[in-house]
Parts: structure tokens; C-alpha cells; sequence
């Protein structure tokens, strides 16, 4: 079998609305807007009433950028506003202070926002490294058997899940195991390693599949009075 693995090029399979970095465009958005404001107000001599477009700078910030480059893409927006050499309407003062309150709350939301980015990375690194603890690459050759597998998620960017498979040779000879639990996260590796672990026990004790499937199902029974 085929693990999942990142694409070589080192690609996040997940998408960004699910906490994968950014695309490109979306980096590109809020700096775009404030130079083409800033550039059409510099391309004539009248004052022109399209400052309103840099409230929208800071909001898109926060789907790309930190807290300092939010910060640092709020304050341009306002010096745009209130410099005198760049032709736009000058603004009142409660339109000032209408954009540098949005300014300061999209700096707080993107600080929220990368913390628990930080958060949820490490709880999903955590994850997919005790799941492939516990599932590891098949073999190509187990004792007269060559093997090759592929695990693809339901679910797209989801590498951590209750699908557990394993080849092991024994004394008795090579058997298999394919399964599913239900769930997914940590509490559905928790039961996959348990299976495993009496399956790889049962392959060297036990004669037949029929008691080693006696093995897994009198393991799970136990689990589940366990959690109960």
C-alpha cells in the first residue's frame, strides 16, 4: 500500500479555508488595491472619491498576513488617506476613525487568527505522526506475498482518520488485516492502535483467522466496556 505522503513539491493537500497557506492571489489582493488607490490618485490632478476602496485594505490582510504586515498595510491606508500629495477627498474625522478602528480589529483578528492556525498544525502533526507510528508503509514482500496498498482520504486533506491495514508473516504464515473505525482524530487512532496491536500479537500466536478475528473483535469489546 501507498501511504499518503505530501506531493513532492511540497504542496499542503488541504485548502487554504482549512488552513493551508494562502494562494498567491489572495497575498497579492490587499497590496494591489492600496497601489492602484494609490496610483490613480497620482494619475489626476483632482481630487478623486475612491478612498472608500481602502477600507476593504486591512479585512483582506487578515486572510494572508500576520499581525505586523496587517499593522503595516492599515497605517499605509490611512497616511494614503490623509497625505495631501496624493489626490483623494479628504476624509472626515469619523471616517478616520471608522478606518482605524476596522484597521486595529483586523490586526486582532489575524493575531487570533495565526494563533490558532499554530494550534491546529500541531495538533494535526501530532496526529498523522501517531497514526504512520501505528499504520506504517507495508512491505513490498512479506514472507511469498509482494504487496502495494493505497490510502486515500474521503475527505481531501484529511490524513488522519480510523482506516488501518497491515501484512505481517508469522509462524503460522502471512495475514492480512483491512478495516475502518469510525471517527476520525485522535480517538479513532487511539482504537486503530489497539487493533493493531492485537493483530500483530494474534499473528504469532494463533493458527487460523478465525481466531485471530476472535482476538480483534474480544480486543474492541474490551475498548468499548473501557469507555464506557
Amino acid at each position: 500500500m501507498v501511504k499518503p505522503t505530501k506531493p513532492a513539491d511540497g504542496a499542503d493537500p488541504r485548502s487554504w479555508l482549512r488552513g493551508a497557506p494562502p494562494p498567491r492571489w489572495v497575498r497579492v489582493l490587499p497590496v494591489l488595491l492600496l497601489v492602484g488607490v494609490g496610483a490613480a490618485s497620482l494619475s489626476e490632478s483632482v481630487p478623486l472619491d475612491i478612498g472608500f476602496l481602502l477600507g476593504a485594505v486591512p479585512p483582506l490582510a487578515v486572510l494572508a498576513y500576520g499581525p505586523l504586515a496587517t499593522a503595516l498595510l492599515g497605517a499605509s491606508t490611512i497616511v494614503l488617506l490623509t497625505v495631501p500629495f496624493f489626490h483623494l477627498n479628504r476624509p472626515g474625522n469619523t471616517d478616520l476613525f471608522t478606518l482605524g478602528f476596522v484597521a486595529t480589529l483586523s490586526i486582532f483578528v489575524s493575531f487570533v487568527r495565526g494563533r490558532r492556525d499554530q494550534q491546529l498544525d500541531l495538533e494535526r502533526t501530532v496526529a498523522e505522526t501517531a497514526q504512520r507510528a501505528i499504520v506504517p508503509d507495508v512491505q513490498r514482500t512479506v514472507g511469498p506475498v509482494r504487496c502495494a496498498s493505497l490510502y486515500r482520504a474521503a475527505e481531501r486533506g484529511t490524513l488522519v482518520g480510523g482506516d488501518f491495514f497491515d501484512v505481517r508473516a508469522g509462524p503460522h504464515g502471512v495475514r492480512a488485516v483491512l478495516g475502518d473505525v469510525q471517527g476520525h482524530g485522535l480517538s479513532a487512532v487511539a482504537t486503530v492502535a489497539s487493533v493493531m496491536g492485537a493483530f500483530r500479537e494474534a499473528v504469532l500466536d494463533d493458527v487460523d483467522a478465525e481466531s485471530i478475528a476472535a482476538r480483534l473483535d474480544r480486543r474492541l469489546v474490551v475498548d468499548s466496556a473501557a469507555r464506557a
